[in-house]
């Protein structure tokens, strides 16, 4: 139905052009406006004195003699209009670009994981000021990227751990985690473009996570039990997009929602070098 639809509008478009006149000869252009002239005229002359039978019959001749022509002509160029090649379709206009490039070297995910440790020295440095019984071998790092839909960057994503891009951690299923956009602090990170702190509720308060983290039963599954906390900090492009997430995480001992945001400062050289590398910089 939408094709007979389609169709019908274009037919009328040529009827219409054709009484135009559009791309015709000029001087069979004039010879039609001439005639539009004099049907006019004609018209005009037929309702308006005077009314002897004489007169009336020549406007009436040359009326009817105005519309012939006009018929003729408006005939041949629709006959010509339809017999024209219609313009070309326009083709599909090219999804947007995904961010980020698609392929890392072994060399990047050198670097890359090299920055991690960094990330994780530093946390570990910083935190030990507020609880010096953390340790090094608790605290992991890893980095998420986006995974678009049909590989079109307009559309939907999930955030998953690029596989290798991760220190310190062993759980597999965890390593696997899928977040959306705005779930955990990795998702929220990734949607606001801004640096996010997660904290395990105490056992007192069901020993899980915020509701504004959405994390589900079958992602708390997932998730290591001894987990107590996440820092992560979006990796943005040149044009402040955002292309993924670095996360920094520890197990078994706990700090205050301060501490772990405060920390957030001396992780910002490590997630813009990790951004620098992924972007090719």
């Amino acid at each position: 139905m939408a094709n007979d639809k389609q169709g019908g509008g274009s037919q009328d478009n040529r009827y219409v052009a054709a009484l135009a006149m559009r791309g015709a000869n000029p001087a069979l252009k004039i010879i039609v406006y001439v005639c539009y002239g004099i049907i006019a005229l004609g018209s005009l002359a037929l309702v308006s004195p005077p009314y002897e039978t004489a007169f009336k019959l020549g406007a009436l001749g040359i009326l009817v003699g105005a519309l012939l022509i006009v018929a003729i002509l408006v005939l041949i160029r629709y006959q010509a209009l339809t017999q024209e090649t219609p313009l070309p379709v326009r083709p599909a206009p090219v999804p947007p670009p995904v961010p980020g490039p698609r392929h890392l070297s072994s060399a990047d995910r050198r670097l890359i994981l090299e920055t991690l440790d960094e990330a994780r020295e530093a946390a570990q440095k910083f935190l030990s000021g507020y609880n010096a019984n953390i340790k090094i071998t608790q605290v992991r790092a890893n980095v998420f990227l986006p995974e678009y839909t049909d590989n079109d960057a307009a559309k939907p994503c999930v955030l998953k751990i690029k596989p290798g891009l991760h220190q310190n951690m062993n759980r597999p299923k965890e390593i696997e985690i899928p977040l959306k956009p705005g779930q955990g602090a990795t998702g929220r990170a990734f949607e606001s473009s801004s640096s996010r702190v997660a904290i395990r509720l105490p056992s007192d308060q069901g020993g899980g996570w915020e509701a504004v983290f959405e994390i589900t039963a079958a992602l708390a599954e997932i998730i290591d039990p001894d987990l107590k906390w996440v820092i992560s900090m979006p990796l943005m492009d040149g044009n402040r997009k955002p292309i993924g997430v670095m996360s920094v995480d520890g197990l078994v001992e706990e700090f205050t929602f301060d501490a772990l945001n405060r920390c957030t400062v001396p992780l910002t050289n490590c997630s813009l070098a990790i951004a620098g590398i992924i972007m090719g910089n």
